[in-house]
C-alpha cells in the first residue's frame, strides 16, 4: 500500500521507470516495464531482485547475452491461429530471427552455473523446439529469401526461368542495340521490366516504328517502354514460370506455417519469456549505470534493522556522471531502539535530498530494482510507504497548504503501523510555527506509539528536543561548514542540526543591529542552545579532521613497518641463498680440484717420474688453478632475474615485433605504426589495430613474412576456389564485443577483396548503434569501398550495411 496516489511522480520514480523503458531492447520488454509496481509479497521481490542481480553478473562477465532489438511478432502469430493462414516470406523471416533470438537466451542461461538459479527458473517451463529453427533454415537462405533447394520442384521452376532469362537478355538487347543504332531509342538507353515483362525505352515520336507493346511511359512522356513482338511469346512464357514459383512458394510457406502452428500456446509462453528477460536485463543494465546492488534483505522485518551504507539518488548520481561533481553519500540506520530519524539543519543543506532518496531507493527497491547502496548494507521491506512530500495546495478541495499537510497525518496516524515508512518533509510548516510546532510535537508522539519507521525533516527546536528524550526517535544532522559558512550535504546521525540562520544571515551582509535585536526576541536560552550546537559542530568537526589525519599517518606507519618487514624478509633469503650457492661453489671446486691432484698423482707414479711427463701434468695442474682464479663469480639469481626482466621488457613496440591482441589472442606481426596504432599482418590479411589493446609475444619466431613459422589464418592456405566456396557475404555481428567485431569487421573485408566479392551485408542490429558506428567509422578507411547503404525496412533497416566494393 502506498500514499498519495501521486507517490510515483512525488518521489521521481516515474523517471526511473522511464530510464528502464529505455534499456529495453523491444516492445515486449517496454510493456512489462510499464507493469512494474510497488510489491509487498517478500517472496517475489526476492525473487525480482535476484534475477536483475543475476543478470548483472552475466552482463559484466561479459556474457554474449543478445544487445540488438528483437521483433515482437505477437500479433502475426494471433494472425496464423486461423486454418488456411500462412506467413508470408518476409513475415516467416522476422518469426526466424526473433525464434532464434529467444534460443540463444535459452541457451545462454541454460550453460550458466548454478549461482543463476533465479534465471534458470523462468526457462524450465519453457518448451523451445529446435526443430521447428532446423526446418525454416532449410527453406530460408541468411537474407531471409527462399532458397532454390527449398522444394525439388522450385530447384526446376527456378532454373527453367533462369535459362529463360537469359535468352531473353540476349535477344532484347539485340532488338535495342538495332533500335539504338536506328535512332528510335537514346544511346544510354536500358532494357527494364514492367509489369514482369521485359522492355526497351523507346522516343516516343518512333513508338509505332517498332513492332510491340507498349506498357508504360516516362513520367515527362518523352519515353515509353515498348515490348517487342518477337519476344512476346517468350516473355509469356516466363511470366507463366513467374506464376509457377509464387504457386510453389505458397505451398512452402503454407507447409511451414502447418508445422509451427500446433506449437503456437508453446511459441506464446516463450515470447512472453522474451518480455520478461528483456525487462530483467534493462533493469540489470540500468543498475550498472546507476552502481546499484543487491542489499541483503532482512528475514524477519518487525525486528530487522534498517542499516543503509552510502546510499545516493541514483537520478542525481546519473545527472553528475559525467562531470567533476560527486554526489555525497549518506549513511542510514534505523532500528527497534531508533525507528524515526529526526533530520535538522541549514536550509539547502540536503534534508530534502536525503529524504527523496530514501523514498526512491526503497520504493525501488520493492518494485525488484537494484539500488545505489554498498553491498554491505541491510535493507528492510515494508507494507505501506507513506510520503508528505511538497506543496499539496488544492484549488478544488478548497485546501491550503497547511490543510493538505493535516489531511495527510491524519491518514498517517489512522493507517501507519509496525511494517510502515513514514517520509515526511518540513514537518508541522504551512501555519503560525508556535502552533504548527505544538501540533507536529503530539502527531510525531502517536506516530512513535504505532512503532512506525520514518524520515522526518524539521526546523523546530522542540522536536529535535523531543528525539533527544524520547525513546523510538534519533536526531540527525545535515553538516554545515562553520569556517566558509556552506554546506556539506553529508548525515551525521545522533545529533541536532542547527539552521545557522544568524550566521548565513551574517553571511548575506544583514545589518548586525537587525541579527542582534532578533536574538533578544527569540530569548537568551535558545540562542544559546543554537550557539551549543554550533560550537558542538565546529568541534565534532575538528575532531574528525583529526581523527582522519592520525589515520592517514597510522596507514603510512604501518605500510612502512610491512615494506621494512618485506625487504628484511627477501634480504634475509637472498643472502641464505648466497650461502648455499657459495658453500656449493666451494665443494664444487675442492672435489674438482682433488680429482686433478689425484690425476696429476696417477700420471707421474705411472710415468715412473719421467721428467718431461711430470713437467707436462705439473703445467696442466698450474693453468686449471689459474683458469679457477679467472672465473668470476656467478650472478645471483635476483641479478639474472631482473637483467632477463629488463631484457624481456621493452619500452615500446617497434616495426616487426610479433605480438597478440588481448582480446582473441590472435597473432601478427606489426608492419606499420601510425600515432597509437599499428598495421598488422596475421597471414595475408592486414588489421588495424590500438597499441593499447596487444601485446608483445615471443612465444613464435618469425622467419619471414612468407615463411612456415608465421602464423597464417586458415582461410588463406585454402585454394582461390576453395575460399570463395566457403566465403559468406554475410557478416553477422549481433552480440559480439566492439574490439571482437572490429577485427571480424576487417577480416572480412579483406577476405572479400581477395576473393573479388563487390556486394557484402554486415548484420549489427540497432540496439545503442555502437556496432553500427563501428562499421561506418571502418569504411571510411578503405578507398575500394564505393558505398556503405542500410538495408531495407522490411529487411532489418538501420540494423543491417549493405557494402559495395569496387
Amino acid at each position: 500500500m502506498t500514499y498519495p496516489s501521486t507517490i510515483e511522480e512525488k518521489i521521481e520514480f516515474n523517471k526511473i521507470r522511464e530510464l528502464v523503458i529505455s534499456e529495453c531492447l523491444g516492445n515486449l520488454g517496454v510493456e512489462e516495464a510499464k507493469k512494474i509496481s510497488f510489491q509487498t509479497d517478500k517472496q517475489l521481490i526476492r525473487t525480482l531482485l535476484e534475477q536483475t542481480n543475476e543478470a548483472k553478473r552475466l552482463l559484466e562477465e561479459g556474457q554474449p547475452f543478445p544487445q540488438t532489438e528483437y521483433l515482437d511478432l505477437t500479433p502475426i502469430l494471433k494472425k496464423i491461429r486461423a486454418e488456411g493462414s500462412h506467413f508470408d516470406e518476409n513475415e516467416l523471416y522476422e518469426f526466424y530471427l526473433s525464434y532464434r533470438t529467444i534460443g540463444r537466451i535459452i541457451e545462454i542461461v541454460e550453460e550458466a552455473d548454478e549461482a543463476y538459479a533465479n534465471l534458470k527458473e523462468l526457462i524450465y517451463p519453457l518448451n523451445f523446439s529446435g526443430h521447428i529453427l532446423s526446418q525454416i533454415e532449410l527453406i530460408l537462405d541468411e537474407h531471409g529469401n527462399i532458397r532454390d533447394n527449398a522444394t525439388s520442384t522450385l530447384a526446376i521452376i527456378r532454373s527453367e526461368k533462369r535459362s529463360l532469362e537469359e535468352k531473353l537478355r540476349g535477344r532484347i538487347s539485340k532488338i535495342l542495340k538495332k533500335a539504338i543504332k536506328d535512332g528510335h531509342s537514346d544511346e544510354s538507353a536500358l532494357p527494364t521490366i514492367r509489369d514482369g515483362r521485359a522492355v526497351i525505352p523507346v522516343r516516343a515520336e518512333n513508338k509505332r516504328l517498332i513492332s510491340g507493346f507498349v506498357h508504360d511511359e516516362s513520367a515527362t512522356g518523352k519515353t515509353v517502354f515498348l515490348e517487342p513482338a518477337e519476344i512476346l511469346s517468350a516473355n509469356n512464357d516466363l511470366k507463366e514460370l513467374w506464376y509457377k514459383e509464387k504457386r510453389e512458394i505458397f505451398k512452402i510457406l503454407f507447409d511451414v506455417t502447418e508445422l509451427i502452428r500446433p506449437n503456437l500456446y508453446d511459441i506464446q509462453n516463450l515470447y512472453g519469456f522474451l518480455g520478461k528477460i528483456d525487462l530483467i536485463f534493462a533493469k540489470a543494465r540500468l543498475a550498472i549505470k546507476m552502481a546499484g546492488t543487491l542489499p541483503k534483505i532482512a528475514d524477519k522485518e518487525i525486528k530487522a534493522s534498517f542499516d543503509w551504507k552510502d546510499a545516493v539518488h541514483p537520478l542525481l548520481f546519473l545527472a553528475l556522471a559525467n562531470t567533476k561533481k560527486k554526489v555525497v553519500p549518506s549513511s542510514i540506520q534505523l532500528d527497534q531502539k531508533n525507528r524515526i530519524l529526526l533530520i535538522s539543519g541549514p536550509n539547502a543543506g540536503g534534508k530534502s535530498v536525503t529524504l527523496k532518496t530514501v523514498a526512491l531507493l526503497q520504493y525501488m527497491l520493492q518494485c525488484g530494482l537494484l539500488i545505489s547502496v554498498k553491498e554491505n548494507s541491510q535493507a528492510r521491506l515494508f507494507d505501506q510507504i507513506f510520503v508528505d512530500i511538497g506543496d499539496e495546495q488544492s484549488i478544488e478541495n478548497d485546501l491550503s497548504t497547511y490543510s493538505s499537510h493535516l489531511k495527510n497525518m491524519d491518514y498517517f496516524l489512522k493507517k501507519a503501523g509496525r511494517k510502515s515508512l513514514l517520509l515526511i518533509d518540513e514537518f508541522g510548516t504551512g501555519t503560525d510555527p508556535q502552533f504548527g510546532a505544538a501540533i507536529a510535537e503530539g502527531i510525531l508522539e502517536e506516530l512513535v506509539k504505532k512503532h512506525s519507521y520514518g524520515l522526518i525533516t524539521t526546523h523546530y527546536s522542540n522536536l529535535k528536543k523531543l528525539a533527544e528524550e524520547r525513546e523510538g526517535l534519533v536526531n540527525g544532522a545535515m553538516q554545515y561548514d562553520l569556517k566558509i559558512l556552506e554546506p556539506l550535504y553529508a548525515l551525521e546521525i545522533g545529533r541536532p542540526g542547527n539552521s545557522f540562520a544568524f550566521e548565513i544571515a551574517d553571511k548575506l551582509g544583514l545589518d548586525k543591529s537587525i541579527i542582534s535585536k532578533a536574538k533578544k526576541k527569540i530569548g537568551f536560552s535558545q540562542v544559546k542552545y543554537e550557539n551549543l550546537l554550533a560550537d558542538l559542530e565546529d568541534q565534532l568537526r575538528s575532531l574528525k579532521d583529526q581523527k582522519m589525519k592520525l589515520s592517514q599517518k597510522e596507514e603510512k606507519l604501518n605500510k612502512g613497518i610491512s615494506d621494512y618487514n618485506e625487504l628484511k624478509n627477501f634480504l634475509e633469503k637472498e643472502r641464505q641463498q648466497k650461502l648455499r650457492d657459495a658453500s656449493e661453489e666451494a665443494q664444487r671446486i675442492i672435489s674438482n680440484s682433488r680429482k686433478e691432484i689425484e690425476k696429476t698423482i696417477r700420471v707421474i707414479k705411472e710415468s715412473s717420474a719421467d721428467k718431461n711427463k711430470t713437467k707436462e701434468v705439473r703445467n696442466q695442474l698450474e693453468e686449471y688453478g689459474q683458469k679457477l682464479n679467472r672465473k668470476k663469480p656467478s650472478s645471483d639469481r635476483s641479478d639474472r632475474k631482473a637483467k632477463k626482466i629488463k631484457k624481456e621488457k621493452k619500452e615500446s613496440l617497434e616495426i616487426g615485433d610479433l605480438v597478440r591482441i588481448k582480446s582473441t589472442g590472435t597473432k601478427g606481426e606489426i608492419i606499420t605504426i601510425s600515432g597509437k596504432t599499428a598495421e598488422i599482418r596475421v597471414g595475408s590479411l592486414k588489421s588495424r589495430v590500438d597499441l593499447s589493446k596487444v601485446e608483445l609475444w615471443s612465444g613464435e619466431k618469425i622467419t619471414s613474412l612468407e615463411g612456415e613459422d608465421f602464423p597464417k589464418s586458415s582461410w588463406s592456405k585454402l585454394s582461390l576456389s576453395e575460399s570463395k566456396a566457403n566465403f559468406s557475404s554475410s557478416l553477422d555481428l549481433r552480440g559480439k564485443p566492439l574490439e571482437e567485431a572490429q577485427i571480424l569487421f576487417e577480416k572480412f573485408i579483406d577476405e572479400a577483396r581477395y576473393l573479388g566479392e563487390n556486394q557484402l551485408k554486415v548484420i549489427h542490429g540497432k540496439g545503442h548503434g555502437v556496432l553500427r558506428n563501428m562499421v561506418k567509422e571502418s569504411v571510411k578507411g578503405y578507398s575500394f569501398i564505393k558505398n556503405l547503404n542500410h538495408e531495407h525496412p522490411d529487411r532489418g533497416g538501420d540494423g543491417v550495411s549493405l557494402i559495395e566494393m569496387e
